[in-house]
């Protein structure tokens, strides 16, 4: 019985690096830099949900695209981000962020 168990929890582990492997393979997963490591998350998710995904401190957003305190810079990969909502347009506007910046709740 033990050894089935410990069968069945490596199978698991084992099936959740497969997954891994055929999403990098595939291209599925997209790289999401900090400043002290960077991680692989999957297509859809918002950066926000990746920093509150793997245990970045994520900022408090109660309004989505409106209060702009989850603003990030892009540094690579920009051309092929989709362009920014009239909504979060207006707010970069507003808080006078530079070209690289997007907001993190809304990206």
């Amino acid at each position: 019985m033990l050894l089935a168990w410990l069968a069945l929890i490596g199978a698991v582990f084992g099936a959740r690096a497969l997954r891994g492997w055929v999403q990098r393979q595939r291209r599925l997963l997209v790289a999401i830099g900090y400043p002290r490591r960077t991680v692989d998350v999957p297509r859809g998710w918002s950066v926000l949900e990746a920093s509150r995904g793997f245990g970045t401190p994520p900022v408090d957003v109660r309004r989505p695209g409106r209060c702009s305190t989850c603003r990030v810079r892009v540094v690579e990969g920009a051309a092929d981000l989709p362009p920014p909502s009239a909504h979060e347009r207006r707010t970069l506007e507003r808080i006078g962020a530079g070209m690289d910046a997007r907001l993190a709740c809304q990206l």
